[in-house]
């Protein structure tokens, strides 16, 4: 593939020492993109084959491209990310790097026996990036926004009103999925996972927390529950939090989420964290009644 000519500027892979100009790349770009992602820990593996990046002779990044490998309990996943200085914009290099990003990206399906697809996770960009995305046949997925939790406020009490609470356990996962179903098989791309790849995808990570993850019972039948992980630092990070659908809109997601918020404040933690869905309306209004506040939104975009 013919490398775009970039005056005063060397195309090649990144290199762990580019890790500052990277970050400073990425704080250029926010007052377009609308959100400076904070430097996340990214596997060094494959680092030589699996990024390209335009870097001038000081060491500064003018546009880059990394590709990421995740395997899940269904699927195998190559997510692409990129970004492309504001003063270098307008050139084709985006285009470039996508197009560069999806051949490096097909080289490493290719080799795989899952199922796989392509995604773009991205936080806040500008409108001009998910119409080169759609160009280039990625279809938008879902949206999440993420909301926080200060856990230095006060916290109303958890009335249980009859329920039960039960601790994550292998005797309990099958009473955990079965709410998971019953909440959220209505919801739009409900992916219909069994059993084991629910639970594989979602507590299958060492920060899982079996300790801090409950399920809510009334009178024998199992009707919430709330999966949580560690989240650095000294947080945790609520990632499913579900109400069978028979008993929706009744308090129960009140009633649980205190609890919870309770529970993490008595534990030491500083916060709490959870993503909500944008077209979950109620949910959202739930979390900010309680003193959630928004931080920033992500979208994902996925090619088969």
């Amino acid at each position: 593939m013919l490398l775009p000519k970039l005056i005063g500027h060397l195309w090649r892979p990144l290199h762990p020492i580019d890790a500052n100009a990277l970050r400073h790349l990425i704080e250029e770009c926010a007052f377009l993109d609308g959100f400076t992602a904070p430097a996340r820990e990214r596997t060094l593996e494959h680092i030589e084959t699996d990024t390209l990046a335009a870097v001038d002779n000081t060491g500064k990044i003018a546009a880059f491209a990394w590709l990421e490998r995740q395997s899940t309990a269904h699927e195998f996943r190559v997510i692409l990310d990129g970004r492309v200085h504001p003063d270098y914009r307008g050139k084709g290099l985006g285009r470039f790097l996508l197009t560069w990003s999806e051949q490096r990206a097909q080289a490493i399906i290719a080799a795989q026996d899952a199922p796989a697809v392509t995604r773009i996770v991205f936080y806040d960009r500008d409108a001009d990036a998910p119409r080169l995305y759609e160009r280039f046949g990625f279809r938008f997925l879902f949206a999440e926004e993420e909301y926080r939790y200060a856990l230095t406020q006060p916290i109303p009490n958890a009335d249980l009103r009859g329920a039960t609470l039960h601790q994550w356990s292998a005797a309990t996962a099958s009473q955990f999925y079965s709410v998971y179903v019953a909440a959220f098989r209505q919801r739009p791309n409900f992916p219909n996972w069994s059993q084991d790849i629910w639970v594989e995808n979602f507590t299958g990570d060492d920060t899982f927390r079996a300790d801090l993850s409950v399920l809510l019972m009334l009178q024998g039948t199992p009707i919430g529950y709330a999966l949580c992980h560690d989240a650095a630092p000294n947080g945790v990070e609520i990632v499913q939090l579900g109400i069978a659908d028979t008993v929706q809109r009744q308090g129960w997601g009140r009633v649980l989420l205190t609890h919870v918020l309770g529970q993490l404040q008595s534990g030491g933690f500083d916060h709490a964290e959870l993503s909500v869905n944008v077209n979950n309306p109620q949910a959202t209004a739930l979390y900010v009644a309680l003193g959630f506040v928004k931080q920033r939104r992500y979208s994902v975009y996925v090619k088969p």
